[in-house]
């Protein structure tokens, strides 16, 4: 099953952001976030074969995820009760420019 290119970045209590996505297939070779805030989008490569492209508008992630290294990334299955999701996988991406 396919699931659609749904993120979420969520804040912790430290002020840090963690990325949730949908649970893809494989596993994430060289996962990279590649961040082109000036057209207010980044692109997330898990592999050479696959991209999520991530369009947002919230400058404040933005500039957060611009002096950072890297960023956690949780793939998750969607639940009955939408408040709750099941973490399938979690791992660190590279953030560059």
């Amino acid at each position: 099953m396919s699931l659609p290119n749904i993120f979420q970045f969520v804040p912790s209590e430290d002020g840090e952001f963690a990325l949730f996505i949908y649970a893809r297939e494989g596993k994430p070779d060289r996962p990279l976030l590649r961040l082109m805030p000036n057209e207010q989008k980044m692109e997330l490569y898990l592999s050479d074969q696959d991209m999520l492209p991530l369009n947002i508008d919230n400058q404040k992630i933005f500039e957060h995820l611009q002096n950072k290294k890297n960023l956690l990334v949780c793939e998750v299955l969607p639940a009955e009760n939408e408040n709750e999701v099941e973490i399938i996988k979690s791992y660190l991406v590279d953030i560059t420019q």
